[in-house]
């Protein structure tokens, strides 16, 4: 399957090269990957975007959920998490044992949808 409008993002940690992709279509399909040293340690793909699923979708822009995440990696990698960012383009941050290692830089309009959606996930 061809992954339109592919986005990546590759930092070095801790001597280990993590990787994060992320892409979507214009119809409902997206996905996205974390890899460290290139081997696959967690997935998202959503296939159709419905009313089936649609809460689930809407959870990947909760800015206190982890999009991607893995446990207990290595000695040195306890745990990674990335989390999802943007208002108007896809940005991240990623987190590594509880210290964030790489975040997108965030525009006022970022920061303010941020607010936003924190707010409303405390209210559910």
């Amino acid at each position: 399957m061809s992954k339109p409008n592919h986005q990546e993002w590759r930092i070095e940690h801790l001597g280990y090269e993590i990787k994060v992709t992320s892409w979507f279509n214009w119809s409902g399909k997206l996905g996205g990957e974390l890899l460290i040293d290139g081997h696959l340690l967690d997935k998202i793909e959503i296939d159709q975007v419905d009313d089936d699923n649609f809460d689930s979708v809407v959870e990947l822009f909760n800015p206190e959920k982890p999009i991607l995440k893995a446990l207990e990696v290595s000695e040195q990698i306890q745990n990674i998490e990335v989390f999802n960012g943007g208002a108007l383009t896809r940005k991240i941050s990623i987190m590594c044992n509880g210290e964030n290692i790489y975040q997108d830089r965030l525009n006022p309009i970022d920061r303010l949808a941020i607010r936003l959606m924190k707010k409303m996930y405390a209210k559910k």
